[in-house]
């Protein structure tokens, strides 16, 4: 009984035995060591939850990755409420799993009472914006966890503000994972504002949401202030030609952001050239700007590689073509990070030249290390 209390195994073994499973070899093995790594494992929910009832006791394993099992809703919330009482994992991994309001109310009591889970991987697991709500609220009170995953699911604007006053009072993450979500509009805004506060977070990714002219905005006043990130990744975000300067204004005085991560942006030649003239400044630190899928001119790559003379910098891009194409008009209005707009008046301003269908550029980088 004294091994069943350090491993688990006779308590799998017994569910097993009592569900007409087999129990797995690789299962029994890996109850003995540190790490329990059962992704695509194809376990069926009864399987799932024979694992599960087997670390209640195990006081050996730090890292469990179920990601991509049969880990849907009452099997997700069962595993998380199993694991409330377990004071030795560290790493939980339910990526690809489905978690509805119970699971999330369930999670929300794991990260207020969690004393050892520094990560936590909820990505792809049909999150929305009823379930990040109860997460949000453990969010804000945990005092440990370090990483989070939330990428892939479908948090919306409603969503994104109540995780964004969480992370505004969250004092431990450092890695936060928000690509591949629905967040727009006042959601992409409060979380540039939660930034602000936050005095913590070292690495974000928001690459493939909506953040747009608004999102722009806010993260462009977030730069300003915020002392702490260091990688930021916006890819694929609609961030435009009239967002970009919003964006170089924060970046001109940002002391401590390393990597820049806006490819698949339709920035244009004009938005590339401001980024890259904020980057200029001797005060900034970054050292890799990821313009991917991007065309440059000739003069953007001759700035990059005079950035490259005086400091570690590297421009990834899309290729170099001198062209001119328009795509549309600059906005000249007036905006706060809250979204409101008011006119400047006056003519509508001549049309950008930009990129446009003829571009082909291949992928290239402007790269020069200062010795």
């Amino acid at each position: 009984m004294q091994q069943d209390c350090d491993v688990g195994h006779i308590t799998y073994e017994r569910i097993c035995q009592a569900n007409n499973l087999l129990p797995r070899s690789q299962v029994k093995r890996q109850l003995w060591g540190k790490k329990l790594d059962l992704r695509y494992a194809g376990l069926l929910p009864a399987e799932v939850k024979a694992v599960a009832a087997s670390l209640k006791r195990n006081n050996r394993i730090e890292e469990v990755d179920l990601s991509y099992n049969s880990v849907k809703e009452e099997t997700a919330t069962f595993v998380i409420e199993v694991l409330q009482s377990n004071t030795y994992i560290t790493k939980l991994n339910l990526a690809g799993g489905s978690l509805d309001v119970t699971g999330a109310m369930a999670c929300c009591k794991l990260l207020t009472q969690s004393t050892s889970l520094l990560h936590l991987n909820l990505s792809d697991c049909s999150i929305g914006d009823s379930e990040i709500g109860y997460l949000a609220q453990g969010i804000q009170v945990n005092h440990i966890l370090l990483q989070l995953n939330l990428s892939k699911n479908k948090i919306g604007p409603t969503g994104a503000i109540q995780l964004s006053r969480a992370l505004g009072e969250n004092s431990t993450l450092v890695f936060v994972d928000l690509s591949w979500n629905h967040i727009r509009g006042g959601g992409a805004v409060a979380l540039g504002n939660s930034l602000k506060k936050n005095k913590r977070l070292e690495e974000l990714d928001i690459s493939w949401n909506g953040f747009g002219f608004e999102g722009s905005i806010a993260f462009g006043e977030t730069l300003r202030v915020n002392r702490t990130l260091k990688i930021l990744n916006m890819e694929n975000n609609r961030i435009t030609w009239d967002g970009a300067p919003h964006l170089a204004k924060g970046l001109a005085v940002n002391r401590t952001l390393e990597v820049l991560q806006i490819g698949r942006n339709p920035l244009s030649m004009q938005g590339c050239e401001e980024i890259l003239k904020a980057l200029a400044k001797p005060t900034s630190r970054v050292r890799l700007l990821s313009l991917k899928d991007i065309p440059i001119n000739t003069k953007i790559a001759l700035k990059a590689s005079d950035i490259a003379k005086h400091r570690e910098f590297t421009l990834q891009h899309g290729g170099i073509l001198n062209t001119r194409d328009v795509i549309g008009f600059q906005r000249q209005s007036s905006c706060t990070a809250g979204g409101r707009r008011s006119s400047a008046g006056g003519k509508p301003p001549a049309v950008k030249q930009a990129w446009g269908d003829q571009l082909q550029g291949t992928g290239e980088r402007c790269s020069k290390s200062h010795n």
